[in-house]
């Protein structure tokens, strides 16, 4: 029994520092940030910047859009003088590390203890073009992924480990302040299910009775609440306005235009971006897991794939903008489940499954290395460093930068910038976009001043609008604006 636990042993821990290592390179210089990205920075410099832990600032204002797990951690990293685009990757990085190791284990339980199951997870998750650059990057979402994968672990410990329902509740609460409440809403679901199938260990009446889990319900609980309380005592009805209605039930609740603008299974493009080949092998399995007896009479295993249909129809019939980046909390639980259907059929040569992961992962090789070379693809600080010092050279105290999106992010001038006055992004291709900056100094004051960089073939339309402008030619088709509203 121990032998033929040792070379996939030193397998899955040889795959795990290889992909390691070389997801490390290029981590602390790589220059290739996108505009969200450089939102990461400022928020998480904003702690630090305004001395204020306890709000997470954007545009040089408090934000209800997401809770600070993460940019605590990186401003916390960038306190203690970590370079900078380290701090904002090495969270993101690590969360994948642990997503590998998460998935791994919890294949190995859900494939009755095959030990080939956690390197093939390993190969297979490697594998995923899409998760290896986010992986790389500073957004949110990996995060994510780690923080559900986690309750999902602890959720499938629990049926004979009663302690787990602790640990649930805790990665439960953390994945709340780390982006959304979708650890929370996935675990409900698969309570909900659970309950129905697996009463001795599942059951209301069973759970009712456990203090265990009732305790790590009220600490889940406590800790999602925690965040949007505090910030409604700071913010007031602004941000259930903002962090919930429209970051949450704006973008999520179903609606005809999304089948109107024909977007409707962009989901499918993704996975197939992300898994290439493999999606194959992996809607047979769900179609399996969900029709086969065989299958179907494992709760857990039902209740996963049930689980990634309901978060497919809401990628379907999303009302507002969703992301590839999403994808952070689907690929994983979707491994998970083909590894186990691939292992039961091949169960008579228990290898097999790793050998299956082996040869996808060989296929996906050229992809892999685009995905690895994402992080060099282009130099995307380096201008908005340019352009955000050209405003400041210009800037006067008292003016309000306007920073033009369509030559780099707002982000850029919250983390670089110098004024710590409120400031506003906008895009000068329209009247009423222009209109929108003109109203900007109605909530600033109105005899405030304001000042941006801007496209020199913008003036004319900008002062149909606004009036005359003070501006200063830099070359390169460029100019710097400003402007101040004198009421009549």
């Amino acid at each position: 029994m121990r032998n033929r636990y040792i070379l996939p042993t030193l397998l899955g821990i040889l795959i795990f520092i290889i992909t390691a290592v070389v997801l490390s390179h290029h981590l602390p210089v790589g220059k290739n940030l996108s505009f969200d990205e450089f939102y990461t920075l400022e928020r998480s410099y904003g702690f630090e910047k305004y001395h204020d832990w306890l709000s997470v600032y954007s545009r040089n204002q408090p934000s209800a859009k997401k809770p600070p797990l993460q940019y605590w951690l990186t401003g916390a990293s960038l306190k203690l003088g970590i370079n900078e685009l380290l701090a904002l990757r090495i969270f993101p990085y690590l969360f994948f590390l642990g997503i590998l190791l998460i998935g791994a284990y919890l294949s190995y339980l859900l494939s009755d203890h095959n030990p080939w199951t956690g390197p093939a997870y390993m190969l297979l998750l490697g594998s995923s073009c899409v998760q290896i650059i986010y992986a790389r990057s500073g957004f949110l979402d990996t995060g994510m992924g780690f923080f559900i994968m986690l309750a999902l672990l602890s959720l499938y410990l629990a049926r004979n480990q009663n302690w787990a329902w602790w640990s649930c509740g805790i990665f439960v609460g953390l994945g709340s302040l780390q982006k959304a409440p979708v650890a929370l809403m996935f675990v409900a679901i698969m309570l909900f299910i659970l309950a129905r199938r697996d009463t001795a260990a599942y059951g209301w009446k069973s759970l009712k009775q456990n203090r265990n889990f009732k305790y790590s319900c009220l600490l889940a609980f406590s800790m999602f609440l925690s965040w949007p309380l505090l910030q409604t005592f700071r913010m007031g009805g602004e941000y259930f306005k903002v962090a919930i209605h429209k970051e949450m039930i704006k973008r999520f609740v179903p609606s005809d235009n999304k089948i109107a603008e024909g977007q409707v299974f962009d989901w499918i493009v993704w996975l197939w971006q992300d898994l290439h080949l493999f999606i194959i092998i992996t809607a047979l399995c769900i179609v399996l897991a969900l029709i086969t007896k065989r299958w179907r009479k494992n709760s857990f295993v039902f209740a996963l794939t049930v689980l990634v249909l309901i978060t497919m129809i809401g990628f379907t019939f999303a009302r507002g903008s969703i992301y590839i980046r999403y994808l952070a909390v689907l690929t994983p639980i979707l491994l998970c489940i083909s590894i186990k259907i691939i292992s039961d059929l091949t169960h008579q040569w228990k290898p097999a499954v790793f050998f299956i992961a082996l040869f996808f992962m060989l296929l996906a090789i050229p992809q892999i290395k685009n995905a690895i070379a994402d992080i060099d693809a282009e130099d995307t600080i380096s201008p908005a460093i340019k352009y955000v010092k050209i405003i400041d050279q210009y800037r006067d105290t008292d003016e309000y930068v306007v920073v033009d999106r369509s030559l780099f992010p707002p982000g850029a001038y919250g983390f670089f910038g110098q004024s710590l006055l409120r400031f506003k992004m906008d895009v000068f291709d329209s009247k009423k976009r222009i209109k929108e900056t003109y109203d900007f100094l109605d909530e600033v004051g109105q005899d405030s001043k304001l000042v941006g960089l801007t496209y020199l073939k913008n003036k004319d339309l900008m002062e149909q609008v606004l009036g005359p402008l003070e501006t200063i030619e830099l070359g390169e088709g460029l100019m710097i604006w400003k402007y101040s509203r004198i009421e009549k």
